[in-house]
């Protein structure tokens, strides 16, 4: 998810296990713990278009990183008297908050790499959108509200051993944000994702697809209530757009098939092409799951269609665009064909409902 709700939850971590022996500092090191995956945006190989996102969420967010990462986060408290007396403390409260940053980016659809060494497959859960006020919001109130009161009191820990063991106000109230955030996604995350996933294969049955592969059911920014589905059925990419309203059916935008681009299609249109671009080219296809369709107004844009707003048409959110192969660079570009004002607009309109496109799904099928 963002880096806000990411710091957070770490301090948030750091805060409910580490608080009693790091009143002053338990969530400042879990906050900089969960961040410290995320500093893989810095890594951008030069001239490759993708490397930037092969390597975001790669082996910084894989469970072989999780000890290096909480000692480079522990580096900066080191640089004081008192830090160094209670690196211990710190480590573990930096080891607790980076260990809740890969399992968080796995419960949303843009995957990551959880099991590096281990194995480079990206792990999507689909739970949760990248940006989602009812986990950030809470969080910030807890934690922001137990470090308040941790500063305050922190003397009580100088009472006797048998109140000094109980657990301290302010970690409970962490604690409480630190439970939402994982009841909301997997409870209230893993029943909207059934209803859409659900109102996926109603739909495809309705067609008379048989047989489909890959169906996601990929909630969009900022609410569980509006999902994007997709599969692949006959070299063709269906995607649909549900609403998923509690205590009401789900409405559907019926979406038009795109054509599935194959890898091996995708490689033969660059086989002109430099080594680098033909590996851009696969880095491309293992970073999409092979979800990837041309654009219809311009061939050489390989669109990524797990991300788009609109399922009437062609809307992938950004994608790979194959240079000319007079191009003097030879360079790919990674592309964002559109703007980020209507976009958003179109996705406000889906989610209060105010899209006349919106069909009962029933209805929907019955005219497939």
């Amino acid at each position: 998810m963002d880096v806000v709700t990411q710091c957070v939850l770490g301090a948030s971590a750091a805060q409910t296990f580490l608080g009693r022996r790091l009143p002053r500092s338990a969530w400042l090191a879990g906050a900089l713990g969960g961040y410290i995956p995320d500093a893989d945006i810095f890594i951008r190989p030069a001239g490759d278009p993708m490397g930037g996102l092969l390597w975001h969420r790669h082996f910084t967010h894989g469970i072989g990183f999780i000890p290096a990462g909480a000692l480079i986060a522990l580096l900066p408290f080191l640089l004081f008297p008192a830090g160094r007396r209670a690196a211990g403390w710190l480590y573990l409260a930096a080891l607790t908050g980076i260990i809740t940053h890969a399992p968080l980016d796995a419960c949303t659809s843009f995957g990551t790499c959880l099991w590096w060494p281990f194995s480079n497959a990206r792990v999507s859960w689909d739970l949760i959108g990248i940006i989602d006020p009812l986990v950030t919001l809470p969080l910030l109130v807890t934690v922001a509200w137990s470090t308040a009161i941790s500063w305050r009191r922190r003397h009580d820990l100088e009472r006797p051993a048998p109140l000094a063991t109980r657990p301290t106000r302010w970690r409970t109230i962490a604690g409480a944000g630190f439970v939402w955030v994982w009841l909301y996604i997997f409870v209230i995350g893993g029943l909207m994702h059934a209803r859409a996933a659900g109102a996926a294969e109603h739909l495809a049955r309705a067609r008379g697809h048989d047989g489909i592969q890959g169906l996601r059911a990929m909630p969009q920014p900022a609410s569980l209530l509006l999902w994007r589905t997709v599969y692949i059925h006959d070299g063709q990419i269906w995607s649909d757009a549900v609403h998923t309203l509690p205590f009401r059916s789900a409405r559907v935008i019926t979406g038009e098939p795109q054509p599935l681009l194959t890898q091996t299609a995708a490689l033969a249109r660059a086989a002109a092409l430099s080594d680098r671009s033909r590996n851009a080219v696969r880095g491309f296809y293992w970073f999409t799951d092979g979800y990837v369709s041309p654009s219809p107004d311009d061939a050489a844009f390989l669109g990524d269609m797990r991300y788009g707003i609109d399922p009437e048409r062609f809307s992938a959110m950004w994608g790979l665009r194959l240079p000319a192969p007079t191009d003097p660079d030879d360079a790919l570009l990674f592309g964002r064909p559109h703007a980020r004002a209507a976009r958003t607009a179109l996705l406000w309109d889906q989610l209060i409902l105010r899209d006349p496109r919106w069909r009962p799904i029933d209805e929907a099928a019955a005219q497939r």
